[in-house]
C-alpha cells in the first residue's frame, strides 16, 4: 500500500501543466509584452518628438541668425528707387525653378494667406512664403571707387536638392545676395531692370528672383513669414502686411521708397521647418500611391509635423 501511494504521488509531481494553467500563462504573458509595447512606442514616439524638435531647432537658429543679421545692417541709399521690397507669393511662377509634385501641389491662391492673427506663429503666407527684398552694408563716401551695399533676397523655392539626375525634391529657402559690384552697377530699385529679370549667373542682381542651389540656407523650409512694425513710444504698430494699423489678409505687396516714406523700425520672422517624420509625410501625401488615404490636407500635415520658430529684430536707427 505505501509503494502504490508513493508512486501515485511520484506521478502526479511529474505531470505537465494543465490546459487552463497554460492558458493563464499566456495571458500574463501577452499582458506583459502589451505592457513592454506600450512603453517602448512610447518612449521611441518622445524621442522622435525630442529629436524633431532639436533638428528643427538647429536648422531655425541658423536661418534666424542670419535673418537677424541682414535685417539689422539694412540700409537705404540715397536714391528714389524701392529699396525694400516683399511680396506674399500666392503663386509658384516667380522663381521659374519651383516644380510642383505629379499629383498634390502645395496649395495656390489668396485662401494660403492668414496673417491678421494676433500672433505670426498662426499664420500662412502663401504658396511659396515672403519673397523678401532689401540692401544689406553701407554706402561708400569721398573718394571710393564703389559701395559696400549688395541686394539681399529671401524666397522659398520647392526644386530638386542637387543637381544630378532624379534627386528627391525639398522645400528650401534661398537666401541670394548681389555682388557689390553688381548692386552698384544696377541701382537701388528693386522694382525694376535686372533687379526682376532671372538670372543664373551667381552674383548678379538677377539673383534676387531667381536663385541658384549655392543660395539654398535650409532645406525642408514650408513657410517663411516676416512683419514689419512701425515703434512709437511704448506701442507696437502693425507696419506691413498691415492697413490702418490692423494686420491684413489683402497687402500682399510691399514697396518701400525711403526717400518718400516712413520706413519700419521692428521686424518680426517666422519659419516653418519640417520634421524628418514630416518630410516623409509630406512627400507622401504629394505623390499619394493608389489606394492610399491621406490622414491631413497639406496644411494640416504642416500643422502636426511642422515647428515654428520666431524671432523680433530691432531693425537699427529706424532702418536707416
Amino acid at each position: 500500500m505505501k509503494l502504490w501511494m508513493m508512486s501515485q504521488r511520484t506521478k502526479a509531481s511529474g505531470r505537465g501543466f494543465t490546459l487552463l494553467e497554460l492558458l493563464v500563462a499566456i495571458s500574463i504573458s501577452v499582458v506583459i509584452a502589451g505592457v513592454l509595447l506600450s512603453v517602448a512606442v512610447s518612449t521611441l514616439s518622445v524621442w522622435n518628438r525630442s529629436n524633431g524638435r532639436w533638428a528643427t531647432a538647429a536648422t531655425a537658429a541658423v536661418v534666424l541668425d542670419q535673418v537677424e543679421s541682414d535685417l539689422q545692417s539694412m540700409t537705404f541709399a540715397p536714391a528714389n528707387g524701392v529699396q525694400l521690397a516683399a511680396d506674399i507669393l500666392t503663386v509658384t511662377s516667380t522663381s521659374g525653378t519651383w516644380v510642383n509634385p505629379a499629383k498634390f501641389p502645395k496649395p495656390t491662391g489668396s485662401a494660403n494667406v492668414l496673417v491678421e492673427g494676433s500672433s505670426i506663429a498662426d499664420g500662412r503666407f502663401g504658396t511659396a512664403g515672403v519673397w523678401l527684398r532689401f540692401f544689406i552694408g553701407e554706402a561708400g563716401s569721398g573718394n571710393s571707387s564703389r559701395s559696400m551695399v549688395r541686394a539681399v533676397s529671401y524666397q522659398i523655392v520647392r526644386r530638386s536638392q542637387t543637381s544630378a539626375s532624379g534627386s528627391e525634391l525639398a522645400y528650401m529657402l534661398f537666401r541670394s545676395v548681389v555682388t557689390e559690384e553688381n548692386t552698384m552697377k544696377d541701382g537701388y530699385d528693386l522694382s525694376a531692370g535686372e533687379y526682376m529679370i532671372g538670372s543664373g549667373t551667381f552674383g548678379a542682381a538677377g539673383n534676387v528672383i531667381r536663385p541658384t542651389l549655392t543660395h539654398v540656407i535650409a532645406d525642408h523650409v514650408v513657410d517663411f513669414g516676416i512683419r514689419f512694425y512701425r515703434v512709437q513710444g511704448t506701442d507696437q504698430i502693425p507696419y506691413w502686411p498691415a492697413t490702418g494699423g490692423s494686420w491684413s489678409n489683402t497687402v500682399t505687396t510691399l514697396r518701400l521708397r525711403p526717400a518718400a516714406e516712413e520706413v519700419p523700425t521692428m521686424a518680426e520672422v517666422a519659419i516653418w521647418v519640417l520634421t524628418d517624420e514630416g518630410i516623409e509625410q509630406l512627400r507622401l501625401h504629394e505623390n499619394q500611391p493608389v489606394g492610399f488615404e491621406p490622414i491631413d490636407d497639406w496644411w494640416g500635415l504642416v500643422d502636426r509635423y511642422a515647428h515654428v520658430y520666431v524671432r523680433r529684430v530691432r531693425l537699427k536707427a529706424g532702418g536707416r
